[in-house]
């Protein structure tokens, strides 16, 4: 093995004989023994197996939050499935109970642990769910534990709003008169029930330019009134633009 320092060789042969007891972890080759660098062949630990101990495993499970308040109840199922990715770019996918398992993390800083951050891809969840808890969620490590990360989303009704350039004044942002009780019945079916309003917008002759500025203003109408109702929760709001018949 030309070109390699004469410690780090022996221990590259060793790996090829016992791979079971083997692991590289940074750069770093840890043998149960001694991990050297690879880059500067100078021994830089002792008993390696110690330091894989010293990793900060996460477990957590993405789970159905059929009452929307961010935390796993009796009788709330997992979600299989479903992606999960750390900042650093490790993906996991929960099982079929909905749970998953990053093991070795990352190795936290001594005495004061390291910042770990875990997102759910909200792509991946089952049609029609949305997240319930935070997301990305940011936990601090320690060295040789576990921490916990769990995961809620339930499923939201869609309630749909089709637009289109007929509901406004001409060049203008504005709703025709009669399309503001229609504005009205709409918050009382977004009312009864946790909903998403997905706005659709089918584009004719008029520039996007001015179809953007349509969607953003009915947006903001249906937010301001939606906020004077105080109804419970937080409305989403999803645009969508169709081009054509």
């Amino acid at each position: 093995m030309s070109g390699f320092p004469q410690q780090v060789s022996r221990l590259l042969s060793a790996s090829k004989q016992t791979p079971k007891n083997m692991a590289v972890r940074g750069g770093l080759l840890f043998a149960g023994v001694m991990a050297i660098s690879v880059m500067t062949g100078v021994p830089t630990a002792t008993a390696g197996l110690e330091s894989v101990l010293e990793c900060g495993d996460v477990t957590g499970k993405v789970f159905d939050d059929k009452n929307r308040n961010g935390y796993q109840d009796e009788g709330e199922a997992g979600l299989p499935g479903v992606r999960l990715a750390t900042a650093r770019g490790l993906l996991t996918i929960t099982d079929k109970h909905g749970r998953y398992h990053v093991a070795c993390a990352r190795v936290p800083r001594k005495g004061i642990g390291s910042i770990f951050l875990m997102k759910l891809d909200a792509q991946t969840l089952p049609s029609g769910y949305r997240v319930t808890s935070e997301n990305p969620r940011v936990a601090r490590l320690t060295r040789g534990k576990a921490t916990k990360l769990n995961f809620g989303a339930s499923q939201s009704r869609v309630v749909r709003l089709d637009l289109a350039g007929a509901a406004f004044e001409p060049g203008s942002t504005g709703l025709k008169t009669q399309w503001h009780d229609g504005i009205d019945q709409l918050l009382d079916v977004l009312g009864e029930d946790h909903a998403v309003l997905r706005l659709i917008y089918q584009q004719g002759a008029e520039e996007s330019a001015l179809v953007d500025k349509r969607m953003r203003a009915v947006s903001r109408l249906v937010e301001k009134q939606w906020q004077q109702r105080d109804a419970g929760y937080d409305l989403e709001i999803e645009r969508v633009t169709r081009v054509g018949r």
